[in-house]
C-alpha cells in the first residue's frame, strides 16, 4: 500500500497477546516487516482480535507510529489470488496510525533486547538445541548470543536485519 508514511523495513513492538487477550503487565513482542505487502496482510485470527492495535512501529528513518485501529479490507487480488487469499483467511488491512515522538535508537534496541530476554520461547530454535544439524547447543547460551547480536546493531536497519536473521 502506497499510503503508508513509513520507510520499509520496519520494526514493531507489539503488546503481548495470549488466548486472545492483551496483557499489559507482560513484555512486548518484536515483529519485523521487510515490505509493505507483508505488513498489510493479516491472518483471520490477527484481524478478528485486532492483534496489532496498540503496537508501536519504527521505520529505518527513525520515525514512530502507534497503531490505533485496523480496518479490514477483505481478501485482495485478482481471480485465483483473491480465491487463494479468501481460502487461507488472509485479509488486507489498512492501519489508523498516530505519529509518536521519535525514540532514541538505543532505547528501541534496549526494548528489543528485553523482549528477546523475556520471551525466550519466541526465539528458541529447537532443531539447533537438539543438535539436528551439528552438536546440541545450550538454549540459554543461544538466547544470550541473540541479545548480544542485537546489542551490537548501530542503527535501525542493522537491528531489523539482525532480528530477521534469527
Amino acid at each position: 500500500m502506497s499510503d503508508l508514511p513509513m520507510q520499509f523495513p520496519i520494526l514493531m513492538l507489539r503488546p503481548p497477546f495470549h488466548g486472545g487477550e492483551k496483557h499489559e503487565d507482560e513484555h512486548e513482542d518484536v515483529e519485523c516487516f521487510t515490505e509493505a505487502e507483508l505488513f498489510t496482510t493479516v491472518d483471520s485470527w490477527g484481524m478478528k482480535r485486532k492483534a496489532f492495535v496498540g503496537s508501536v512501529v519504527f521505520d529505518v528513518a527513525g520515525k514512530a507510529w502507534r497503531i490505533s485501529d485496523m480496518i479490514d479490507l477483505g481478501a485482495e487480488g485478482t481471480s485465483w489470488r483473491w480465491l487463494l487469499n479468501k481460502l487461507l483467511g488472509r485479509h488486507q488491512v489498512r492501519y489508523e496510525l498516530m505519529e509518536e515522538p521519535p525514540m532514541p535508537f538505543e532505547a528501541i534496541r534496549d526494548r528489543v533486547c528485553a523482549s528477546i530476554e523475556n520471551n525466550p520461547d519466541r526465539w528458541r530454535d529447537d532443531e539447533v538445541i537438539a543438535g539436528e544439524d551439528g552438536p546440541p547447543r545450550d538454549e540459554q547460551e543461544m538466547l544470550e548470543e541473540k541479545v548480544e547480536k542485537a546489542r551490537q546493531a548501530r542503527d535501525m536497519a542493522e537491528l531489523i536485519q539482525t532480528i530477521e536473521a534469527f
